[in-house]
């Protein structure tokens, strides 16, 4: 390993980047580096806090920093930085003495060692103070990649190991690239990103992410730059030019030099500004050039020195002007071919810039993530100039680019503006709605939104509904024939709080654990953790009450080894016959490794768990050992789908994350999840694997919430579905609906298969109101499983209570319930009083010690007055008063059994017809009937007609289960029902 040494000059270097066309070499100068060699500042046992060598500058170096230098004895790295994860975050800051160069590409580039779980962010960190561009990531995870501020996903997987990221900036276009190689050589790029700022750089911040202990080790920092301006979106004025050659017009190239001197002439039809003249050629020659300015005068440009040599082409950089021509002259040895000949302007009309300033003048958004309906969609559009504005609208289809609608010029006001977009015969899909500039702009600016279509066909409904063993639930008109004067109703629950907020003074958790009968009693088991929510601090607890009176529970303390009896699924119908848990071998072992299906044969489907890597600390509540794959950890906060073949073998189905937590850039690829978590589940014939999962949306101002968490993006449950393991369709399900406030979106839920429903689910959606920072649950349901709907215009099947209540913030539901005979009584895991954005940087720990002025100074920067509750707390005191008492409870919800929907009729009768029914048993009947009211059911045949003595009337009453004295024919018949005042939740038969 060479020693260190002091960099007293500009040092030239031949970096090889990948072109269009094959390797282009560029002469690059290095800015500044640290290979931590320097004896003087790095050793192990001395660290520098704050010093510089020659040009390059650190601070914040040091133990107290978390910094030590760490020795790979025989290795072409030797010194290095180790750097670790302190309580509180801690940087170090790298940067040189000299300003990049203005226009001119640069490269940030490092090695780094991660072993799994291993983690650091380095950001390119500009005089303004803002990011440039950044990386953070994990040992043997994804890259994330700063995308304008905000992180993005990358395709890029960082081994464990050393390998050598870099950045390549790009100021002209305002865009980077990050590439990751590897020891192996291989190179992974991913690109191309806006850069967060386009002042000069200033600053390498070297960080490690959450929790604290996370190290990594660094190594070889360096920033270098091309010699000459970057051409990137810069105008080539030579195109509108006459050019002449020995005094020769010419129209084409390329051209010979077959004398020693040769001259080019470019006579422009307008004065441009001009600053760089490149000359495309791979032949030795000499090159002057001089111009004429728009006073006449001749002006040198460049001399031959100023020109630099690339691979293929020669360029000069020299103070700006206005020029009528540019003469070159050129000498060669030998005969020499020009390809081309290139003056570009000194401004940068970069479609980037153009764009950003497009979006100075404009701004808006689609009204709604996703159009599930036929209604045209509403591109919802605010002009902040004073000026009308001429625009001109294309939609295209995103993965194609092909042009499907082609609108004419629309003239937007200034203020606020809507563009209606005929949606009824587009398939589902994606589709790029993009705004140009209607004017003379050399490059027009763009504003592009996503435009997400989402017409999924439900399954239809056999055409004999087999209905012994099981129950017609109305949520809709799925298995009716015909329906008149009767309205689809939802249901709803209410909610009971079981734990004591605060079970002890370290108790921040009290969550629910599971419920059962016994002896005529409700029993709920819960218990409780501290704010980091550590197994240690776990501590258990027994809650017993009525079924008639769940207001009141007696609580008792639970001895630390005690185990609850199984829990009642009074919820679950679930018929899959599924074994997709990991199967130890004899001796208690899996090994894991990727799918090969030559190797392994077809999926069985009903095998395959859908595993989410948890980010949980060993000894916290979720904490799980990764699988290690091929020796390969999957990393956490990424989901994977696994078959678990046979004993001892349980294969993972891809080498790619089925999804990876983290935002989204510009527009979402699908695979950015976030933990809203649903959950999976199976067809019937357990062929056909479901998983339900939040994912990140994409979203823009006018449509944002600015104190949300996520302020540019929702979360929105996604439904994917497989039947071979590999494959997967998706959609979403619970969508926002345009009476719903700016902000709707997910937070999780879970989903159900109805006991006797004939296959029917319900979905219990963490309905989240953004704009008011709560979520509370919302009814969906489906016949199919993968075609969701709801009733947007009921209230959630359970919403939040007023603010101060145990669930004002939130609710959490849990998969246990117990059927009491008339009503179900749910688990509900945990609730909280606190809003969503209560928790600070130290989560749950430190919501004690909030006071008005670390509440002011947190949320005042969001906008946290235009929140609707500030008005009810009324200052930051007491919304610090809020927070300190916020406690989250174990609670359960209680609501009519099979009481999901229900048809209903008013004082006006009304009457539906099912379709064609086979059926053993007794019918029965789920229904409350008023005192004004009745039921009354008649057998049909399929054609129509009355069965003889195949009539039942039911009056005034509340009915569950009922059964009724009508005989079932053995062929297959219809249900006629006519009803008054009345509310019909199932008719069943057993």
């Amino acid at each position: 390993m060479k020693e260190f040494r002091l960099q007293t000059k500009t040092i030239t270097v031949l970096v090889a980047f990948a072109v269009s066309g094959g390797l282009m070499a560029v002469e690059r100068d290095i800015a500044f580096e640290q290979n931590f060699e320097n004896s003087t500042y790095f050793n192990p046992e001395k660290i520098s806090e704050r010093n510089h060598s020659g040009r390059d500058r650190w601070r914040r170096l040091g133990k107290n920093y978390g910094h030590e230098i760490v020795v790979f004895p025989e290795s072409k790295y030797h010194q290095s930085l180790k750097i670790t994860r302190l309580e509180k975050l801690t940087t170090a800051l790298f940067y040189g003495r000299t300003p990049l160069p203005d226009g001119h590409d640069y490269t940030v580039g490092f090695d780094i060692y991660l072993e799994s779980n291993d983690g650091l962010f380095i950001n390119a960190q500009a005089s303004d103070g803002k990011a440039i561009g950044g990386v953070t990531t994990i040992g043997g995870a994804p890259l994330k990649v700063l995308n304008d501020g905000q992180w993005r996903l990358s395709e890029i997987i960082v081994p464990e190991g050393w390998s050598r990221v870099e950045m390549d900036f790009s100021p002209n276009d305002e865009t980077y690239k990050v590439r990751l190689i590897t020891q192996d050589k291989s190179v992974q790029t991913d690109g191309n990103d806006s850069m967060g700022s386009t002042e000069n750089l200033k600053e390498v911040m070297v960080g490690t992410v959450h929790p604290t202990g996370r190290k990594a080790v660094i190594d070889n920092l360096r920033v270098d730059y091309a010699r000459v301006s970057s051409i990137k979106s810069r105008r080539n004025v030579t195109n509108s030019a006459d050019l002449f050659f020995q005094k020769k017009k010419i129209d084409k190239f390329p051209i010979q030099i077959s004398e020693n001197r040769a001259e080019l002439v470019i006579e422009l039809p307008v004065p441009a500004d001009v600053s760089s003249l490149r000359i495309v050629s791979n032949s030795q020659m000499e090159i002057n050039a001089g111009g004429v300015n728009i006073g006449g005068q001749m002006v040198p440009l460049a001399g031959n020195k100023d020109f630099i040599r690339n691979e293929n082409s020669y360029q000069a950089d020299f103070t700006p002007g206005n020029y009528n021509k540019v003469t070159i002259s050129i000498e060669v040895d030998a005969e020499a071919e020009i390809q081309g000949v290139e003056l570009y302007e000194t401004n940068a009309y970069s479609q980037v810039g153009a764009d950003k300033r497009f979006a100075d003048l404009l701004c808006g958004d689609f009204d709604l993530p996703v159009y599930a309906d036929n209604a045209p969609a509403n591109l919802c559009l605010t002009n902040k100039g004073t000026d009308e504005l001429p625009v001109k609208l294309e939609l295209r289809e995103r993965n194609s680019n092909q042009l499907v609608m082609n609108f004419p010029v629309k003239i937007l006001t200034p203020g606020e503006n809507q563009i209606e977009i005929p949606i009824d015969k587009l398939p589902n899909g994606e589709f790029f709605a993009e705004l140009f500039e209607s004017g003379q702009q050399p490059v027009k600016g763009r504003l592009r939104r996503l435009l997400r279509r989402q017409a999924v066909a439900e399954t239809p409904p056999p055409e004999i509904i087999n209905l012994s063993g099981q129950k017609l639930f109305f949520p809709d008109a799925y298995y009716l024939d015909s329906v008149q004067n009767l309205r689809f109703r939802q249901g709803h629950a209410k909610a009971w709080q079981v734990s004591r907020s605060h079970m002890t003074p370290d108790a921040v958790m009290q969550h629910g654990e599971g419920i059962y009968m016994q002896n005529g009693k409700i029993c709920a088991g819960f218990f409780t953790l501290n704010g980091k929510f550590q197994d240690s601090s776990k501590k258990q607890y027994l809650a017993i009450a009525d079924p008639d009176d769940l207001s009141k529970w007696e609580i008792q303390a639970l001895p630390a080894n005690y185990r609850h009896p199984t829990p009642c699924a009074a919820m679950h119908g679930e018929v899959a016959v599924t074994d997709n848990k990991p199967k130890p071998d004899a001796s208690g072992k899996i090994e894991y490794r990727f799918y090969d299906p030559d190797r392994d044969g077809k999926v069985q489907v009903n095998q395959v768990e859908i595993k989410y890597i948890r980010f949980s600390p060993p000894g916290t509540m979720g904490y799980s050992q990764a699988p290690v794959v091929d020796d390969f950890s999957l990393p956490q906060r990424t989901t994977w789908a696994i078959w678990h073949k046979e004993p001892g073998l349980s294969l993972v189905l891809t080498r790619q994350p089925f999804l990876i937590d983290g935002y989204p850039g510009d527009f979402e690829n699908g695979n950015e999840s976030n933990d809203n978590f649903v959950g999976q589940y199976f067809s019937d014939d357990g062929k056909t694997l479901f998983y339900a999962r939040g994912r990140l949306i994409r979203r823009y101002d006018q449509f944002n919430v600015p104190y949300e968490n996520f302020k540019w993006m929702i979360r929105l449950i996604t439904v994917f579905k497989t039947s071979d393991g590999i494959n997967w369709t998706k959609t979403f399900m619970a969508l926002p609906e345009r009476n719903e406030p700016i902000g709707t979106q997910h937070y999780g839920g879970a989903v159900f298969r109805i006991p006797h429903g004939l296959g029917l689910r319900v979905a219990f959606v963490y309905r989240y109101y953004a704009h008011e920072q709560r979520y509370g649950l919302d009814l969906n349901y489906s016949h199919d499983g993968f075609a969701w709907k709801r009733f947007p215009d009921e209230k959630l099947w359970l919403d939040n209570g007023p603010p101060g209540s145990w669930n004002a913030g939130s609710i959490h539901i849990s998969r246990h319930g117990v059927d009491t005979g008339d009503q179900i009584v749910q688990m509900l895991n945990w609730c909280s009083s606190g809003y969503h954005f209560y928790p600070g940087p130290r989560g749950y720990e430190g919501f004690t010690s909030e006071t008005a002025e670390s509440v002011k100074r947190r949320f005042e920067p969001l906008q946290v007055k235009k929140w609707p509750l500030f008005k009810h707390f009324g200052s930051y005191e007491k919304m610090a008063e809020d927070i300190r008492a916020l406690h989250i409870n174990a609670g359960v919800m209680s609501f009519r059994k099979d009481g999901f929907f229900c048809l209903e009729a008013d004082d006006q009768p009304g009457n539906f017809i099912t379709m064609p029914i086979t059926a053993s048993g007794k019918l029965t009947v789920n229904a409350r009937i008023g005192e004004s009211g009745y039921l009354r059911i008649n057998l049909l045949d399929v054609s129509g007609t009355n069965l003889p003595g195949s009539e039942c009337e039911i009056n005034h009453g509340d009915f569950i289960d009922e059964v009724q004295t009508l005989t079932l024919p053995a062929t297959p018949f219809k249900i006629a029902v006519e009803m008054k005042d009345c509310r019909l939740y199932t008719l069943g038969v057993k």
